[in-house]
């Protein structure tokens, strides 16, 4: 129960405290202020009363240790997320400036000439980047779908809206991958035990 499991994680602790030289004690110590070393602490809390809700003051009281946490968790995500959108969309820089065929074929048919361009419009680069940042997965599609959308006719052909699919799924995975893996290496388990609480 939670008296074993407080047992030992302390004598864990106290066991790697006297098998650690000075300069690992040192690192522990560092790496404890990030917020990483705590996410497997992070579970659903339901209330076990929903009708009669703790009131605002004390649920915040109740929150507050690992609140703080829990949003430096979420925006070191979306930063994350953001970097791997961004390595993402430099892989793609050759179809983001391509002009389709159906674009060309629409543009002759308006008598209308669509040339290549090495360059893509930074308005819509920046609203694609605000949705990766903070939007919602939809926010993410309408953004790239208007980035991807040279002739500005709201129109994409099927190879390019499933590339536009692509692009606002892959970042995520990725974001998803290398905050995993982060939060595992931050803290070893076998390595150092559990943290401390």
């Amino acid at each position: 129960g939670q008296g074993l499991e407080q047992i030992t994680r302390t004598t864990t602790n106290n066991s790697n405290d006297t098998n650690m030289k000075p300069q690992q004690q040192q690192q522990q110590k560092s790496i404890t202020d990030n917020p990483l070393v705590h996410i497997r602490d992070f579970l659903f809390y339901d209330q076990p009363n929903p009708d009669k809700p703790a009131p605002p003051k004390l649920r915040n009281e109740m929150m507050k240790p690992i609140s703080e946490p829990f949003i430096q968790c979420y925006e070191y995500f979306q930063l994350t997320l953001l970097q791997t959108a961004l390595e993402h969309l430099l892989t793609q820089w050759e179809d983001l400036t391509k002009i389709s065929s159906g674009d060309q074929d629409r543009a002759a048919t308006s008598g209308e000439t669509l040339s290549s361009s090495a360059s893509i419009n930074v308005l819509n680069l920046h609203s694609v980047l605000q949705a990766f940042a903070s939007g919602s997965c939809s926010d993410r599609v309408e953004a790239l779908w208007d980035l991807m959308d040279k002739d500005h006719d709201g129109l994409l052909d099927q190879e390019e809206m499933d590339k536009v699919a692509l692009m606002s799924v892959e970042p995520v995975q990725n974001a998803v991958k290398v905050f995993i893996e982060e939060s595992i290496d931050i803290w070893p388990l076998r390595k150092w035990g559990l943290p401390p609480p």
